[in-house]
């Protein structure tokens, strides 16, 4: 890999990472306040769309090799 492209998933991985703590407290705090279901779903919803974006970025990065 060059230095652009190892950059580049460096920067997606980040991204990524921040984005699956963020629902994992969404899943923490569905569990502790189990009456609001919300954060359940916010969660859920956070962690489908990293693994959509982690897809995503994965066949960019493919395509620039």
């Amino acid at each position: 890999m060059d230095k652009d492209t190892q950059k580049k998933f460096i920067s997606s991985l980040m991204i990524i990472v921040l984005a699956n703590v963020i629902g994992g407290g969404f899943f923490v705090l569905a569990f502790y306040f189990s009456k609001n279901i919300i954060f359940l779903y916010l969660g859920l919803g956070i962690i489908i769309l990293t693994l959509i974006a982690m897809f995503i970025l994965y066949f960019k990065i493919r395509k620039s090799l």
